[in-house]
């Protein structure tokens, strides 16, 4: 997939924006005290949660490291292993609520399958969505054992590809979702590597809870911004609620309705006055609005959620030329000279990814005068932090 961005920030071209922060409930980490084994081998070893089984042998001085000389067909093998990752942890009784408690995995890369203390709860097989799944049944006061046991990419998908009536372009990696890049590419060394690439956590909550926000602009005039704020809403009973929108702190809209068990989907419009526009770097200020929705019950809040919003208009100008048609930008009516680069994942192993390596690369771009971002299809749907570094940064003023 192809995702193009304005920067700085490097906004979506979509005029939406779509993450959450709870505020109702409880999140319990489980990041830590993790181990690891070869399938089938006896002894434990540490392991760093996010992380791969790569970078967990080479901090354990099991590999060399995967990216000095020829080390990288030294470690071909790895590639048709399969391992186990294990976390012992503890829970109180006061850590146990009554109402609802979530197993979720933001990223498992990527044929897993996810034992709580001997009760299979999952099998995954996409590295690129997260996992969520009730696991109060299974959780114990006291002592729990969480495992997951990863089945290699490569022997997951032979027999299939054995079995296909052509040979697709690609090879067996086309089978698999998972990003492209850690089969080799021009730019990157083959390592299929597996692991839980991102934060793993109990999650709790009890009534309901915001499981998605996003925030679409609709009209963008000098005078007004028409907006819709777009809740899924998932309830675990029959319930009356009152939905609220604010934009930096005020008031902008509210709404009485009723949620059903389930997945319940709203839409609430509100709009801003005399709004400020957001502009790309070079061209002017990174105005962004907060926009907060929440969920009350009985004038209790029990969930909410923030993103920020730039209102701007993008139009793809194409016109007839002396060579066929055009093909260039206007951003708020002004026409703009793309300068970019083509973004791929800052480090072949995702678990090292850190905010501030995020930071010096958008900032360099950002000193560069560039001003578009074209995230590579064969990475992966980039952290929330490199899109927020984008929507905000821009280059000193000359």
């Amino acid at each position: 997939m192809k995702r193009w961005a304005l920067v700085f920030p490097l906004a979506c071209v979509i005029l939406s924006i779509s993450c959450y922060v709870t505020d109702g409930g409880s999140r319990i980490d489980l990041g830590g005290g993790w181990e690891f084994r070869r399938a089938g081998a006896t002894e434990w070893r540490a392991a760093a949660v996010p992380g791969c089984v790569h970078t967990d042998l080479h901090a354990n001085g099991l590999v060399r490291d995967p990216f000095f000389g020829a080390n990288e067909e030294a470690l071909r093998s790895l590639e048709n292993e399969d391992w186990e990752y294990r976390k012992i942890f503890r829970i109180g009784a006061s850590r146990i609520p009554g109402g609802r408690v979530d197993l979720v995995f933001e990223g498992l890369d990527t044929y897993a399958s996810v034992y709580l203390n001997d009760s299979l709860l999952l099998e995954a097989d996409n590295m690129f969505r997260a996992w969520a799944v009730p696991c109060a049944g299974v959780l114990r006061e006291g002592r729990n054992e969480l495992v997951v046991r990863f089945r290699s990419p490569v022997e997951a998908v032979a027999k299939q590809w054995e079995g296909m009536p052509c040979e697709l372009p690609g090879g067996p990696r086309v089978l698999t979702r998972k990003a492209a890049y850690q089969y080799g590419w021009d730019w990157s060394p083959r390592f299929p590597t597996c692991g839980i690439w991102r934060p793993v956590y109990l999650r709790t909550w009890e009534g309901a809870r915001i499981a998605g926000f996003a925030v679409t602009q609709e009209a963008l005039t000098g005078e007004r911004a028409g907006l819709a704020a777009e809740f899924e809403i998932e309830a675990d009973d029959s319930m009356s609620v009152s939905l609220r929108v604010t934009v930096d702190g005020s008031p902008a809209a509210a709404v009485e309705t009723r949620l059903e068990p389930g997945l319940n989907r709203r839409r609430i419009e509100f709009s801003i006055a005399s709004p400020e526009l957001w502009w790309t770097n070079g061209l002017g200020r990174q105005r962004l609005y907060r926009v907060r929705g929440e969920v009350r019950a009985e004038g209790i809040g029990i969930d909410r959620a923030d993103v920020r919003v730039g209102l701007r208009t993008v139009e793809l100008v194409e016109e007839p030329d002396a060579a066929g048609r055009s093909f260039s930008f206007k951003l708020n009516g002004v026409p703009l000279y793309m300068k970019g680069a083509n973004w791929v994942p800052l480090d072949s192993f995702h678990g090292r990814a850190s905010r501030e390596r995020y930071e010096y690369l958008v900032a360099s771009a950002a000193g560069a005068r560039m001003n578009m971002l074209r995230v590579w299809g064969g990475g992966v749907y980039e952290d929330d932090a490199f899109y927020d570094l984008c929507d905000e940064y821009r280059s000193e003023e000359p």
